[in-house]
C-alpha cells in the first residue's frame, strides 16, 4: 500500500517520468521517496551525474564547460515567447497524448516482434516530441507573465520539474540574494513546495514561509 502511494506521489510531482522508471527507482532505493526525488531532480536516474553543489560547471573528463540554461528564451529574447497560450487546452492535449503512449506500449507488448517494436518506439518518440513542445509553450508562457515581478515569481501552473529547472536558471543567471516564489499555501502545495525548499537549501539559500510564498535568502558563508 505504501509503495502504491509513493508511486502516485512521485508521478504527480513528475508526470513526464515514465511509470517504469519510477517503479525501478522505488525498488532500487528501497521505497525511499526522498532519494527517488533527488535522483530525478539531479538527473542521475538517467545515468547522468550532476553535482548540485557545482552550479556553474560540470566536469567531463578533463574539460569544464558552463552549464546551459534550461530556458534560455527567458534571458535572451522574451519577445519570442507567446504569452497568450491556452494552457488548459495544451494540458488536456498532453494528457490525451500520454494516454496514446500507454496504448501503443500495450500494443507493443502484445506483438513482441523486433519490427513492431521499432515501429511503436518511433511512434512513441514522435508523440513525446509533441508533448515536450506543448509543455514548453505552457511553461514559457507562464514564466513570461511571472517574471513581470522578478522578486516575487508565481510558479502556479508549472510541473514540479519545470519549476525546479527555472529556479536553477534564475539563480545561475542573476545570483539573487533574496527572492520570493509563490507556490500556494503549505497544505495545498504537497509536491512543489517541499521540492523547492530542498533544492534551494542545496543551493545555499535559507528558506522561510510567508503565506503562499517561500522566501529564499542567500547564506553568506564568509561572515
Amino acid at each position: 500500500m505504501v509503495y502504491v502511494e509513493n508511486k502516485k506521489f512521485i508521478k504527480e510531482m513528475f508526470p513526464d517520468v515514465e511509470d517504469e522508471v519510477i517503479e525501478r527507482l522505488l525498488k532500487s532505493t528501497g521505497n525511499n521517496v526522498d532519494l527517488v526525488v533527488t535522483k530525478i531532480i539531479d538527473g542521475s536516474y538517467k545515468g547522468i551525474q550532476f553535482d548540485l553543489k557545482d552550479i556553474y560547471f560540470t566536469k567531463m573528463g578533463q574539460t569544464s564547460f558552463k552549464k546551459e540554461l534550461y530556458f534560455p528564451e527567458l534571458v535572451n529574447d522574451l519577445s519570442s515567447i507567446k504569452e497568450e497560450i491556452d494552457v488548459s487546452r495544451n494540458r488536456k492535449e498532453i494528457k490525451r497524448l500520454n494516454e496514446n503512449i500507454n496504448l501503443l506500449k500495450s500494443k507493443n507488448l502484445k506483438h513482441k516482434l523486433r519490427l513492431s517494436n521499432e515501429y511503436y518506439s518511433e511512434q512513441i518518440g514522435e508523440i513525446k516530441e509533441t508533448i515536450n513542445k506543448l509543455n514548453k509553450e505552457c511553461t514559457l508562457s507562464i514564466l513570461k507573465k511571472s517574471l513581470k515581478d522578478p522578486n516575487c515569481i508565481d510558479l502556479h501552473g508549472l510541473y514540479c520539474l519545470d519549476a525546479l529547472k527555472f529556479v536553477d536558471d534564475h539563480i545561475r543567471t542573476y545570483s539573487p540574494t533574496t527572492f520570493k516564489l509563490i507556490t500556494g499555501a503549505e497544505d495545498s502545495s504537497m509536491s512543489l513546495r517541499p521540492s523547492l525548499v530542498k533544492f534551494l537549501k542545496e543551493k545555499d539559500y535559507s528558506v522561510s514561509s510567508e503565506g503562499p510564498c517561500i522566501v529564499a535568502k542567500k547564506i553568506n558563508k564568509y561572515k
